[in-house]
């Protein structure tokens, strides 16, 4: 799981740490910085995923808008692995005049011995035995050397932590606009929207055939009557049906947005689940939005079962007082911002049967 995250010029965030627990809430205001802290994990498990390109990950306007003349982004990892603590790091410097940027150095470590490091073209790989051979290799500057290192290294190290943000990262901001209910192929990854949904649930329809039952379980606690989807149409454009007890069929583009991000975020953590890849962590940005705090409890709940499953993580970003306050305090890490400057963290006040919702609202009126 990831503990703790560290990130120095992107966007809000300056100077800033953050620590999680196995299931933690980022609550604040709009524009405090919530997003930005996803945007940053979900940058890198793409860009090891091959998905993303380095200008595209930390183009230069994410450089803060309110500090000149400093063009150096560093990001800093901390993550536990089979109880082996890993630390990465890497630094961008961006072109001060145009998008352009390069990998200023970056390493990588395992109960602080050395597995990885790049600096000036060089790329330095350590192997896992107890008097590790150093390996030297000339990379560029404009990826990630880990990815290259992923390829080429003989470190099982190395391997367990790109496999963990490569595979097991997974960032979601569910948009039912962004939804469609068909789609001609199958794919194994969801992306940040769920844009990809029909495709990715054809994908775990075959793959995981035993975790449906437990999905229609979900679908018909706020859909009633509801009894499975079936897939409809030819090879070339199979749409996802509702299929209802009283033997009526809706297309799934037809359901309502709360609808349909609800089905969304109970096939994630049931299909996630049933993965056999228990070191995920998932991380939700605005998981209720479009839906009412009657529905997402049940959802959340899940998702606390989920964690104490064991070996798993789970993210949640929300502004939504209900979410907060059945979280609880414990699990809050609270992001504000003044006067349009850096983020920073704030602890709840200890105050006698007030809520962390109540002291949000305070602290913004």
């Amino acid at each position: 799981m990831i503990t703790k995250l560290y990130v120095d010029n992107y966007k809000t965030l300056v100077d800033f740490t953050v620590e999680f627990q196995p299931l933690t809430l980022i609550v604040g205001a709009n524009g405090s910085g919530k997003t930005a802290i996803t945007e940053v994990l979900n940058a890198v498990s793409l860009m090891l995923r091959g998905k993303l390109e380095l200008n595209k990950a930390f183009p230069r306007e994410t450089l803060p808008k309110f500090k000149k003349d400093d063009f150096i982004q560093k990001f800093q990892f901390f993550v536990t692995l089979d109880q082996q603590d890993y630390e990465y790091i890497f630094s961008i410097e961006q072109n001060s005049s145009r998008s352009d940027a390069r990998v200023k150095e970056e390493s990588l470590t395992v109960n602080n011995k050395n597995l990885l490091s790049f600096y000036d073209g060089n790329l330095l790989l350590w192997r896992d035995n107890t008097d590790p051979e150093q390996v030297i290799f000339k990379t560029t500057d404009k990826v990630l050397s880990i990815v290259q290192a992923s390829i080429i290294s003989r470190s099982l190290f190395l391997e367990k932590f790109t496999n963990f943000f490569s595979k097991f990262i997974f960032v979601y901001q569910v948009n039912p606009l962004m939804i469609k209910g068909y789609s001609s192929e199958e794919n194994d990854f969801l992306g940040r929207n769920g844009e990809h949904f029909s495709a990715w649930y054809k994908h775990n329809q075959s793959e995981q055939p035993l975790k449906l039952p437990e999905l229609y379980s979900e679908v018909a606690s706020f859909m009633p009557g509801f009894t499975h989807f079936r897939l409809s149409g030819a090879e070339g454009r199979r749409a996802i049906m509702c299929d209802f007890s009283n033997k009526t069929s809706i297309d799934f583009d037809y359901l309502s947005e709360g609808q349909k991000s609800l089905i969304l975020l109970y096939s994630i953590l049931i299909f996630s689940e049933g993965s056999n890849a228990p070191g995920q962590t998932l991380i939700f940005d605005e998981p209720d939005n479009f839906i009412a705090l009657r529905e997402i409890q049940p959802w959340l709940r899940m998702v606390e079962s989920w964690v104490a499953a064991g070996k798993r993580q789970v993210i949640l970003i929300s502004h939504h007082p209900g979410v907060i306050n059945f979280e609880g305090d414990e699990k809050v890490i609270w992001l504000v911002r003044e006067n349009g400057g850096p983020t920073s963290l704030r602890t709840p006040t200890d105050l006698r049967e007030t809520s962390l919702a109540d002291q949000m609202v305070w602290d913004e009126e």
